[in-house]
């Protein structure tokens, strides 16, 4: 499994995908093959550790679009994770935690958008735990638990101003002759 990276590092760049930089490690959480019960383990506190102290961290820094982005594509590799035969075992044997991860997952990406402002992301948010709702019932997670998280509200207005930093790279760029 790749190093998650710092809790709470969000890449330098005004052009950096979040989407493409933060799907690498959950993809790498997600996709990695425990060897036992320990390592099963390992990969669910790295889950957590994303979900909550990475998720804070970014919040912290009033950097909620880095946290929904975060939040939102873990939720969206959950399922995945969940169809691994070679972790059914580790799965029946860890239940209730698993069930914790999931609902600590879905909410971190409904408050991340709420605390950024974004209709539209808290729409999004709405139509993945709508979507994925009835995936956990073997875990003991009532659909109606998950679809409970989203709030019934509407946010009105813009959401909020987020400052990117440029990289090192960008500052230092010399732009060509024939633009200067």
């Amino acid at each position: 499994m790749r190093k998650i990276p710092k809790f709470g590092y969000i890449p330098a760049g005004l052009a950096v995908d979040y989407n493409e930089w933060y799907d690498y490690y959950i993809t790498s959480a997600i996709d990695w093959i425990p060897n036992d019960a320990d390592d099963f383990l390992y990969q669910v506190r790295t889950l957590e550790k994303m979900m909550t102290k990475n998720i804070d961290k970014c919040l912290e820094a009033h950097r909620p679009d880095a946290a929904y982005v975060q939040a939102s594509l873990l939720c969206q590799h959950l399922p995945s994770w969940k169809t691994r035969k070679e972790l059914v075992t580790y799965f029946n044997q860890y239940t209730s935690r698993l069930r914790k991860l999931v609902k600590t997952s879905y909410k971190a990406m409904v408050d991340s958008a709420v605390a950024w402002n974004n209709q539209s992301a808290l729409s999004e948010a709405t139509e993945i735990i709508n979507a994925q709702s009835s995936l956990y019932t073997d875990w003991g997670l009532n659909p109606t638990a998950l679809q409970s998280l989203v709030p019934n509200i509407t946010l009105t207005g813009e959401p909020i101003h987020i400052d990117r930093v440029p990289s090192k790279a960008e500052q230092f760029h010399v732009p060509p002759l024939h633009l200067r």
